[in-house]
């Protein structure tokens, strides 16, 4: 289009083959920025606020504060060990947050190209973010309102218990 536009307005006249070349350099171009871009921490970052919630009922078994904190801890801990693995080439590299998916996956690459180029992905994305979190806020907050059930020792559970065997 912007190549017509040039000819049209420098009254030069543009052949069909140039056309062409331009249309192939440009999807070139474009598959080459889509390839690099394509991570698997930019694909699997939208999806790790839906993680949260599950991960912080795990720790919340004695109380809020104290599994947050562990939460916490575990996360840190977590994280310093995979930079030490990393810092030292320990870690495979499709489990690395900058494999390029797309790039070693011709039939993902093809697939995206086909996929529709004026969608707003950045606001699509951010959709999906906070309505994980939205989610995981949803699941830890059922959990507060509904208590834990496991308070005194068990005997919560034990008087269900009893009550199932009546």
């Amino acid at each position: 289009v912007h190549l017509v536009r040039f000819g049209e307005r420098y009254n030069i006249e543009v052949d069909r083959a140039a056309l062409d070349r331009a249309k192939q350099f440009a999807v070139g171009l474009q598959r080459a920025r889509l390839a690099e871009c394509a991570t698997v921490g930019a694909l699997l970052g939208p999806m790790l606020p839906y993680a949260a919630g599950p991960y912080l009922m795990l720790h919340m078994q004695r109380g809020i504060v104290g599994g947050v904190v562990q939460a916490l801890i575990w996360v840190v801990g977590i994280a310093g060990l995979v930079a030490v693995l990393q810092q030292f080439g320990q870690v495979p590299f499709w489990l690395g947050m900058d494999y390029r998916i797309l790039r070693e996956h011709g039939w993902a690459l093809e697939l995206a190209m086909r996929l529709a180029p004026v969608a707003p992905w950045n606001h699509l994305v951010e959709l999906v973010w906070w309505a994980g979190w939205a989610v995981s806020a949803a699941i830890v907050g059922a959990r507060c309102w509904r208590g834990n059930g496991n308070v005194v020792g068990g005997l919560t559970v034990v008087e269900l218990k009893l009550n199932d065997l009546r």
